[in-house]
């Protein structure tokens, strides 16, 4: 009972950490980092082109790169960091309810941090992109749409491994209360 009382006092902990960087995330770096143009960040955007990154980087003017670079910086290197425990405990947490003998589901419960990982590598892309500006580094933006697509193609992937894992629970509870 001990056990689960700190598995549960350090998941309540996380989430609230999650939030506060969530809330952190839509604070005024947005609003800078948007104003002077209509289209989204690179590291939202899938398949960006060079010429798109730096007409991005070139409408947000240098008080929006300046906020990026501050934003990348203090929130957005900490946030995949959050997120990524936070999933792990949750896939933990649901782990630890699967009977199953098998190495998967323990080894699947890590797979957040790969996911955590890309965005990290992500965001360095962009602050190297923003310190060379306005010198074109055609290479490391093709990079920085790759890394981009792999991360959005692992929070796929982690999602789907969490709803397979709500299911075999619940294929789980059921079994043993029949």
């Amino acid at each position: 009972m001990r056990k689960k009382l700190n598995t549960a006092h350090l998941a309540v902990i996380i989430v609230l950490m999650f939030v506060a960087f969530f809330i952190a995330n839509n604070n005024q770096f947005i609003k800078i980092m948007n104003q002077n143009t209509d289209k989204t960040l690179p590291d939202i955007n899938f398949n960006s082109s060079t010429e798109y990154i730096y007409g991005y980087l070139d409408d947000i003017g240098p008080a929006g790169r300046q906020a990026y670079r501050d934003f990348l910086l203090v929130i957005d290197m900490i946030f995949p960091v959050v997120y990524s425990t936070l999933s792990f405990f949750v896939l933990l947490f649901i782990q630890q309810r699967i009977n199953d003998s098998g190495r998967i589901t323990k080894t699947l419960v890590y797979f957040p941090f790969l996911c955590g990982c890309f965005d990290i590598i992500e965001n360095i892309h962009i602050l190297v992109l923003l310190r060379k500006y306005p010198d074109i580094l055609d290479l490391t933006a093709r990079s920085l749409s790759l890394v981009t697509s792999v991360k959005a193609v692992s929070v796929i992937i982690f999602f789907s491994i969490f709803i397979c894992f709500i299911i075999m629970a619940v294929v789980e509870r059921n079994k043993d209360s029949v």
